[in-house]
């Protein structure tokens, strides 16, 4: 793994709950057309997507707690 992927997974650990849901928003908007898809890339579209309903239920249960 390189060092700017190393260095953008320790970032991403120090956002909130309510900022990774939105980070995982944005990356999982397609930007072009990338041509067919793998089933890798479906796994780990999949798995980007599980991620960010993690961290948007995650951040409903902060937002209720401070409530």
């Amino acid at each position: 793994m390189s060092e700017a992927v190393v260095t953008l997974l320790r970032q991403f650990k120090k956002l909130s709950a309510r900022e990774k849901s939105e980070f995982l928003s944005a990356s999982l908007s397609p930007t072009g057309d990338y041509g067919d898809w793998s089933n890798d890339d479906a796994v780990l579209f999949a798995a980007q997507s599980f991620a960010r309903l993690d961290a948007e239920e995650e951040a409903d249960g902060e937002s209720e707690a401070s409530s």
